[in-house]
């Protein structure tokens, strides 16, 4: 199975219309969105995903987003995301909370944690847990998004421009 992952989309609809043909071609049914998405309308871009949403500093208006994935069908926007993906557990949270982060991390329950909200995209080991941040679509250098194939545990990073 082959995950989308993205974070800090802040209203990018561009930006964000193209990350989600990158996904669409690369067969991407699943993404995991490590939150400040900021506005319920952009949700309109994710109708044909599977999509779990955390909820990031900048996501103010989550009740209306919660009330817009519902009409939806999809899955609620929530602080944090416990899943597990192809026998895989996955961890899916902004990372703004660093204390919930640090102790999600030495509890060594997951194999996976996704995260976003500093801008920069990160793939490091700690305590058996592969922690992933895909960049953002906004305010960073680089506009990066991430697919990850659970079964090859690898990982690939791809410009959005």
């Amino acid at each position: 199975m082959k995950i989308g992952v993205m974070a800090d989309t802040h209203n990018n609809r561009e930006a964000t219309r193209k990350a989600l043909e990158l996904f669409r071609s690369q067969g991407i049914v699943t993404i995991l969105h490590a939150g400040d998405l900021e506005d319920p309308s952009m949700l309109e871009y994710f109708q044909d995903f599977n999509l779990y949403l955390a909820r990031g500093n900048t996501d103010l208006l989550y009740q209306e987003i919660n009330r817009k994935l519902t009409e939806m069908g999809k899955n609620p926007m929530q602080t944090f995301h416990e899943l597990k993906l192809d026998g895989k557990n996955f961890l899916l949270i902004h990372g703004d909370d660093a204390i919930f982060f640090r102790q999600a991390v030495a509890s060594g329950a997951y194999h996976y944690i996704i995260k976003g909200h500093t801008h920069f995209t990160e793939d490091y080991v700690r305590n058996n847990i592969r922690v992933l941040n895909p960049g953002a679509l906004f305010r960073a250098d680089e506009f990066t998004i991430g697919i990850l194939d659970i079964p090859e545990n690898s990982w690939r990073l791809f410009k959005i421009s």
